[in-house]
């Protein structure tokens, strides 16, 4: 870092020297030399800070590359790898504020870019900002149709209590053949998670979304398509399993 520091003052003293008197020719000839010497100092704090950025991603030294990187693109901003790089750096170490803002910036330049888009909603479900979240997923599943994108709006939808819109999204999952391929992480307790398909996921909340809109049947029968997907799936065995129970409950109350 020492050394990144004087770099940056010999920039300064290199570019700011101002020589008196002497022809035009020579007059040109020392403003040639200070560009060279600019450019030749300057292509040297790169390459510092080049090296420096990668041993602390290989550290895994998270900040200290998130402050090599705003150095480096202070000073050539074109390297768009290294912002995208930041910004993902930012969503890693929980600055996911850091992260939509300039993921936003992105999108003020290109308003299709999907990559933008994804960074964007994934940040605003880390903000808890559902309202931006919802209008990020809904532009991304709309531009891609890809099923991990559908099925994290069909999630957003399902927190705001949208729950008809998610059964919308939910049934387009199930049509997507990659639903049975790809994969999701669910937390199953705080510290029990299960990856199971994407299919078996979108069952078990669609008979959870019918089961806030009091849709009991229509709920037991998507848990039990959960169950012909993944047998040991454990949130649809449980979600029949306290039906039972409140049918139970219920038919206890009646004889009484």
């Amino acid at each position: 870092m020492s050394r990144a520091v004087v770099l940056f003052a010999v920039t300064f003293m290199v570019t700011g020297i101002v020589f008196a008197g002497g022809s035009k020719k020579e007059q040109r000839m020392r403003e040639i030399a200070r560009e060279e010497a600019r450019k030749q100092v300057q292509q040297e704090l790169k390459t510092l800070i080049t090296n420096s950025m990668r041993i602390a991603l290989q550290n895994q030294d998270f900040n200290s590359a998130i402050a090599f990187i705003n150095m480096y693109l202070a000073i050539d901003s074109s390297r768009t790898t290294l912002k995208d790089t930041l910004i993902e750096l930012y969503l890693i170490t929980g600055q996911a504020n850091q992260a939509l803002v300039l993921a936003e910036q992105k999108l003020k330049q290109n308003p299709n870019d999907t990559s933008a888009m994804h960074i964007a909603a994934i940040a605003s479900m880390q903000l808890n900002n559902l309202q931006k979240a919802y209008e990020y997923y809904s532009r991304l599943a709309q531009a891609t149709g890809n099923v991990k994108h559908l099925w994290d709006f069909a999630v957003v939808l399902w927190q705001m209590q949208r729950y008809g819109d998610a059964l919308v999204v939910i049934d387009q999952i199930i049509a997507n053949p990659a639903a049975r391929s790809q994969t999701v992480t669910l937390q199953i307790s705080p510290t029990t998670k299960q990856e199971v398909p994407i299919l078996a996921a979108a069952y078990n909340l669609k008979g959870a979304a019918h089961q806030r809109l009091k849709d009991i049947n229509a709920a037991k029968e998507a848990y039990q398509k959960a169950l012909e997907v993944v047998p040991d799936f454990i949130l649809p065995k449980e979600n029949l399993q306290a039906l039972e129970q409140q049918n139970n409950s219920g038919s206890d109350q009646q004889k009484k």
